[in-house]
């Protein structure tokens, strides 16, 4: 089983293995909450036990039979004095529901068996509180239809209850989001990493490959001055000699470009910001570059009109900025590259703008664009070379001035680069 395989099913298990205690941890959230709740209800009606033993103790003048013969329970003489006595029953019902660790917010109503609409007493509106809410008790007889009935409701009574479990649901959601915050990182890391590592080893391959062509031609040239040591012709001599010498400038280019960009991740480079002719800089950098390598027509178009166009910029970095914008455009065009270069104020800045005809960049490629070691697909095009570094270090470099740098492409309509620099 290869690697990526083994990585896929160590993320599939652990996603399982995460959403199992995510699960678990909710259900046993819920059983507590159930049992607070039940242990909430258990204390409510032992306080309402309690308010009827106080209200039995206190009616002197109310006496209670049993008729056997009918199995009934009789009023004699009943008054209604403590029933009807608003603040009395306010403070008892206080009393007791402290006594037995109940919320001390509550709305009651004191009422009739055979009269629920029209009670004697009630302390706050409860005529829209489901009866699933509310906590009732006889204070009479239960089986009379004189019998006079209790009902509190506590509109506070989750909110009390999950107060218990606040300190334990606070530490166990903490360490929740931790898991799964630190879960996200780790899987976040290994995919970055292992994606990392493929294009890195694309861009291994295609160094390799790039290494060896010079490296072919300067041990050719080199064979052939050996073999040909009695050949007296400066000519011959001075082909040869160039033709090394350039491929030994290629392999120092190479190094150098490797060399910069190790640089860039360590944060050890530096820029020397100087006042320079942005607008001048970059026609210098685009003729010098065409005069180097143009091998197929390139027509070049400047509508550079911002004001503001003296900036202080590394004038080594801008132009390396330019020149891989350029080179990039040149590379991925057809039979002719078409250009148009052009700039326009900003908001206490510049912005330049890179334009061409060329294959365009399908929106997913746009993603990945200034990523290191990420390079364009190009589908059966394969003269098209590079490391993956250019607009890397075009991104690194911008952002060091403290500009930005964005792009707009559709495929086969050509791409736009959009570089922003302030002005100081």
């Amino acid at each position: 089983m290869g690697r990526k395989y083994v990585i896929r099913l160590v993320i599939l298990f652990s996603s399982v293995s995460l959403f199992g205690l995510l699960v678990t941890q909710l259900f046993w959230v819920r059983n507590s909450i159930n049992l607070l709740e039940q242990q909430y209800n258990h204390r409510v009606t032992e306080a309402l036990n309690s308010v009827l033993e106080v209200m039995i103790s206190k009616e002197e003048t109310n006496s209670l039979s049993l008729n056997e013969s009918e199995g009934l329970c009789q009023h004699k003489n009943f008054d209604l004095t403590l029933l009807k006595n608003i603040g009395f029953m306010d403070s008892l019902l206080k009393s007791q529901f402290k006594n037995h660790d109940v919320d001390s917010i509550f709305y009651f109503s004191v009422f009739k068996a055979n009269d629920h609409k029209n009670p004697i007493i009630s302390k706050g509106n409860m005529h829209n509180v489901p009866s699933g809410k509310l906590f009732r008790s006889s204070l009479t007889c239960p089986w009379n239809t004189l019998s006079y009935n209790l009902e509190v409701y506590f509109p506070e009574k989750q909110k009390f209850s999950l107060l218990d479990l606040s300190l334990w649901f606070v530490l166990s959601s903490v360490f929740v989001l931790i898991v799964i915050g630190s879960f996200a990182y780790i899987i976040y890391v290994v995919i970055k990493q292992k994606k990392l590592s493929e294009l890195k080893n694309d861009f291994i391959n295609n160094m390799t490959h790039e290494l060896k062509t010079p490296i072919a031609t300067i041990s050719m040239a080199s064979e052939v001055l050996l073999k040909n040591r009695t050949d007296n012709s400066n000519d011959r001599v001075g082909q040869y000699s160039k033709v090394i010498y350039e491929e030994n400038q290629r392999l120092k280019a190479l190094v150098e470009r490797v060399l910069q960009m190790a640089d860039l991740d360590g944060d050890e480079f530096t820029i020397t910001k100087e006042r320079t002719n942005a607008h001048q800089l970059i026609v210098e950098t685009i003729e010098h570059l065409c005069l180097d390598q143009c091998r197929k027509p390139v027509s070049v178009n400047y509508r550079l009109n911002a004001t503001n166009y003296f900036i202080n910029v590394d004038r080594l970095h801008f132009t390396n900025i330019i020149n891989n914008l350029v080179s990039n455009a040149y590379k991925y065009s057809g039979s002719a590259l078409e250009l148009n270069v052009s700039s326009r104020d900003e908001e206490n800045g510049i912005l330049i703008t890179i334009e061409d005809n060329g294959y365009g960049i399908s929106s997913e490629a746009q993603k990945h664009i200034f990523e290191k070691f990420y390079r364009i697909p190009t589908g059966n095009i394969h003269n098209a070379k590079g490391y993956g570094l250019g607009l890397h270090y075009v991104k690194t470099m911008v952002e060091a001035h403290k500009g930005n740098i964005r792009v707009k492409s559709e495929l086969n309509k050509g791409s736009r680069f959009f570089v922003y620099l302030p002005v100081e």
